[in-house]
């Protein structure tokens, strides 16, 4: 969030506002022009689809996408690289989709 202040006063306007967090886990592969809410989270290794609204939690290793973002897929794993087996991708960023315990839930 960024601070607003009254240009006559000097104060900030938007003080009452409470902090909020964007996570991005590790190897997440997000598509042009998506968007980020306050508070949403995606796992590791997932890939978020071009013009997506993402405004909650989405696990690992997920395909999700839309208005808002919705997993359209679990246990996805995806490469840089032109690869022919799952096994040539680094083993860090496969597991099966979970919601981190660590990210807040949406509601």
């Amino acid at each position: 969030m960024h601070p607003i202040f009254s240009v006559e006063s000097g104060m900030r306007l938007n003080n009452n506002c409470r902090k909020s967090n964007i996570d991005i886990g590790d190897h997440v592969w997000v598509g042009f022009r998506t968007t980020f809410l306050k508070n949403a989270c995606v796992g590791v290794g997932s890939i978020i689809g071009s013009n997506s609204l993402v405004s909650k939690s989405y696990p690992n290793n997920c395909i999700a996408a839309g208005i808002p973002a919705k997993v359209l897929r679990e246990n996805a794993a995806w490469s840089k690289e032109e690869i022919d087996s799952i096994e040539m991708i680094d083993r860090e960023y496969i597991g099966y989709t979970e919601i981190p315990t660590d990210f807040p839930i949406a509601e």
